[in-house]
């Protein structure tokens, strides 16, 4: 195996980043917020919501206990000529866009819930076969420091993905025929 350029080690691990950035904000702040729209609108933190929220983190768990073991242990037979990893970390990737869109653009619950299946699904699929990527890419004398740029990621995504929740939020402003606008 070749040695890793610091080029080559940020760019294995670009996929922490935006994996982090997604999640960081996204089911403790965003789903809330969106839910607010399709689940009792009008009111704030009812029941309604909140069980609605519960279930959706339910069904994340769920997801997540499923897809990576199943995932990892498929990504770990693949023979193909993109390799054993690229394959899911491709499609994961193509549903993912197409489940954000459909988060993005939902106008009801049952389109919303659709995204955010899809979104969970691919995120979980993507995360089981990127962690692969570093102990097959990596020579062993580089895998600590492959391992910090892979946690250097995952801060920045974390903290990206709060930032941007907070300035998108915080332009949201409420009232009689508010709720829905931007200042």
């Amino acid at each position: 195996m070749k040695r890793l350029s610091i080029g080559e080690q940020v760019t294995l691990s670009l996929l922490w980043f935006s994996l982090n950035f997604e999640t960081a904000a996204l089911l403790p702040i965003v789903i809330p917020a969106q839910l607010l729209l399709f689940v009792s609108p009008g009111a704030v933190g009812n029941a309604q919501q909140a069980v609605a929220l519960g279930w959706l983190s339910a069904l994340a768990a769920a997801i997540a206990l499923l897809a990576q073991p199943l995932t990892g242990a498929a990504s770990d037979r693949t023979t193909s000529r993109l390799g054993r990893r690229r394959p899911y970390v491709v499609l994961a990737t193509v549903i993912y866009v197409i489940g954000m869109l459909a988060l993005g653009w939902s106008p009801g619950f049952g389109v919303f819930f659709l995204g955010f299946v899809l979104t969970q699904i691919a995120a979980n699929v993507a995360t089981a076969s990127y962690q692969g990527l570093l102990p097959d890419r990596v020579p062993i004398d580089q895998r600590g420091a492959a391992s910090g740029y892979l946690g250097m990621m995952t801060i920045l995504g974390n903290v990206a993905s709060l930032v941007a929740a907070g300035l998108l939020l915080g332009a949201v402003a409420s009232g009689p025929g508010l709720a829905h606008s931007v200042r």
